[in-house]
């Protein structure tokens, strides 16, 4: 059976993100099939005109996790608001549908043929 760590704020900036990448750096590198999944991110950066969302980027790369993002942030916003604003702003909304299919395939057996 599969076992989570949920790591929750109540704010922007208040450290959620370098605690879960220092975890996920700490498990991984002692020999834990760990993961992350970040169910929607809002604020991401353009690359190339590809959404990049940065809690995901510095998570993976503190913790050498080799996933393709659209399977651990399904949900990938580039307007700095609330998730469930920027997902009206951007007419793009979010579906619980997706998210438990993504979230069923990293965290229940079902990977993805990544590093997770």
């Amino acid at each position: 059976m599969a076992k989570g760590i949920f790591i929750v704020g109540t704010d922007t900036d208040v450290g959620k993100t370098v605690v879960t990448a220092g975890l996920m750096h700490l498990l991984r590198s002692n020999g834990y099939n760990a993961t992350y999944f970040k169910a929607a991110l809002s604020g991401a950066f353009e690359v190339s005109n590809e959404l990049i969302p940065g809690d995901t980027l510095i998570a993976c790369d503190v913790s050498n996790l080799k996933e393709s993002y659209v399977n651990i942030t399904p949900y990938v916003y580039k307007s700095p608001v609330s998730p469930h604003l920027a997902a009206k702003i951007e007419n793009n909304p979010i579906k619980i549908e997706v998210i438990r299919e993504k979230y069923e395939r990293c965290y229940c057996g079902k990977s993805w043929g990544g590093n997770n």
